[in-house]
């Protein structure tokens, strides 16, 4: 399936007042493709990144719309008709613009429930069909985490405000390849790639850039890199902790069990490591901890 990018800009607080804005317009964001097994040793190119932007935001029909400049869906490059693609966000549904219908339809719904489903329209240049309709399935849904089935053939894993890790079983193999595609914005909870700046991740004002080769600079307080992290895990911070009160760097599947749990030492150095090579592929979110106080959080990819 193509890795069609969506994204909800900030603007028209008087015009749309129940629609809330999420990230600026000019906020960008990207998926990122690892190799596969299959094709140890990798080729050449990868790992891949794909980048986008929010360039405008509109009106259309009462509906606050976010315009991406990539191609609509069924378009192809050599007629490019519509060469942007226009997606309007009502609560937990997602939607992209049909200007040849000139409706708005469905393409994912976050408030289905396990056991329920949607359909998707799909176009012509995907399955070679004048119209398709995909039915999307919810098997599992744990906080943020939905496994969906497509028709009666096809599994991923989405996440509310992350997007989708999708395993592949090529030629038999493991699925420890995965992509991270799709990346949708939730309120202000975003995660993606970037081929510059590493994994993005929320913030008040929608897309913050993070550097996860080396330790943070002000005025960020912990950050973990490398991200994604294949068998160990770095974390910095930047201000002293509290003195005489034990601090813990917590790590937790999406299920909110802990997957790690490691004390952090107040003064001396102001980085350690924690080794991830046990963990499955995914991702992870971190807290550090004291007295039951958070001091940071944030999220980390598990890849290899």
């Amino acid at each position: 399936m193509k890795a069609c990018l969506f994204f909800i800009a900030f603007a028209l607080p008087v015009l749309l007042p129940a629609q809330a804005p999420f990230a600026p317009v000019g906020a960008e964001w990207g998926h990122y493709i690892q190799c596969a097994p299959a094709n140890f040793p990798c080729p050449p190119g990868y790992p891949i990144y794909y980048t986008a932007a929010v360039t405008s935001d509109t009106i259309i029909q009462g509906k606050y719309c976010t315009i991406i400049p990539e191609a609509d869906w069924g378009v192809t490059p050599s007629t490019n008709d519509f060469p942007d693609f226009i997606v309007h966000q009502d609560g937990h549904q997602i939607y992209r613009y049909d200007r040849e219908a000139e409706v708005f339809k469905l393409v994912l719904d976050f408030a289905k429930e396990a056991g329920e489903s949607w359909q998707m329209e799909v176009p012509r240049i995907w399955t070679g069909l004048e119209t398709d309709t995909l039915t999307l399935t919810v098997l599992e849904r744990s906080g943020p985490r939905r496994l969906i089935r497509v028709n009666s053939t096809y599994y991923f894993d989405l996440y509310e405000g992350f997007g989708s890790i999708i395993p592949n079983r090529r030629l038999g193999f493991s699925p420890s390849w995965f992509y991270i595609s799709h990346p949708f914005v939730w309120d202000e909870l975003t995660c993606y790639a970037d081929p510059s700046e590493g994994l993005l991740y929320e913030g008040p004002m929608g897309c913050v850039p993070n550097h996860t080769v080396h330790p943070p600079s002000e005025p960020l307080q912990f950050q973990v890199y490398p991200n994604p992290a294949k068998a160990e895990a770095m974390l910095a911070w930047n201000k002293p902790l509290p003195a005489g009160r034990p601090a813990y760097w917590v790590l937790s599947g999406l299920s909110g069990q802990v997957a790690l749990k490691k004390p952090l030492l107040p003064g001396g150095a102001q980085e350690c490591s924690f080794s991830v090579w046990g963990l499955p592929e995914g991702l992870y979110f971190w807290q550090v901890l004291s007295d039951g106080v958070q001091l940071g959080a944030g999220k980390v990819v598990v890849a290899r």
